[in-house]
């Protein structure tokens, strides 16, 4: 889990077969601490398509800005965002929703992020034209 992957051949396969053929109804962008499309809940395609609008090098889908790679791994212990996308997805799915997930991490595997790396994920996600745009976290003082 420690690894940080840089290039789409050591994507895990689960990973690249859960994105969607092609982008249709809403884009949700998730700034958090990456996805793990593994988590039993995630049956069908449901990551955004990000060859479609392919911007970055070797974008696949999302965009990992913790690490600087395409790779938008949840390495959270607690698995943070992937259990709001869980959350998320089910909910647009039990509505009858169309929507694809574009996973931004933007808090690294102890969950800390700073300002400039939400930004970068921010304008990544408006960049993409995501119509919903969820970000949670908290402050430690």
């Amino acid at each position: 889990m420690g690894e940080h992957y840089g290039g789409s051949s050591r994507f895990s396969s689960n990973f690249l077969d859960k994105i969607v053929d092609s982008n249709v109804g809403v884009t949700v962008a998730i700034l958090d601490t990456g996805i793990d499309p593994s988590f039993p809940v995630f049956s069908q395609p449901f990551l955004h398509n990000s060859s479609q609008n392919n911007q970055c090098d070797n974008e696949i889908s999302g965009w990992n800005f913790s690490y600087s790679n395409n790779y938008p791994l949840d390495d959270d212990r607690h698995r943070h965002g992937t259990i709001i996308a869980h959350v998320i997805h089910y909910e647009l799915e039990q509505r009858g929703v169309i929507h694809q997930i574009l996973p931004i991490k933007t808090a690294d595997a102890q969950g800390f992020s700073d300002y400039f790396t939400t930004f970068c994920g921010l304008l990544y996600a408006i960049e993409r034209e995501a119509e919903v745009i969820n970000l949670s976290f908290g402050w430690k003082t």
